[in-house]
């Protein structure tokens, strides 16, 4: 496994330990002309489902400590934070779990609250 492979395990490992669900993202191409994902788009899209409805998106991008953001994916970076997005660059998980911990604490108590938006009841 790469180092970045390790960090990334490491990291998918943590969040959803704290209830996020992972996506991972890469840029694909077909010989039509048909592609997914975007230039510079982040190694990881991480949703957190709160009670009330509403979902938290945590975009990660995974950098050795020595790794360098291609300029995609500054600019990527620079217009997802301008629309009010959460984007990290992450190259320590103990860096970014203490991080974490002091910005998301109030998501544990967030998460217990009761649904107020079921479209179905689980009885029928």
């Amino acid at each position: 496994m790469t180092p970045e492979g390790k960090l990334s395990a490491e990291l998918v490992a943590f969040l959803e330990g704290q209830g996020w669900r992972s996506k991972r993202n890469q840029r694909t191409f077909s010989r039509k002309g048909f592609s997914t994902g975007e230039p510079g788009m982040p190694d990881f899209l991480f949703l957190c489902y709160l009670p009330s409805g509403v979902t938290l998106a945590l975009w990660i991008e995974m950098k050795t400590p020595k790794g360098e953001l291609r300029p995609q994916q500054k600019t990527w970076i620079l217009r997802e934070r301008g629309r009010g997005a959460l984007v990290m660059v992450v190259d320590d998980v103990e860096r970014f779990k203490c991080w974490y911990n002091t910005e998301f604490a109030w998501l544990a108590t967030a998460k217990k609250a009761e649904s107020t938006h079921a479209l179905f009841s689980e009885k029928g």
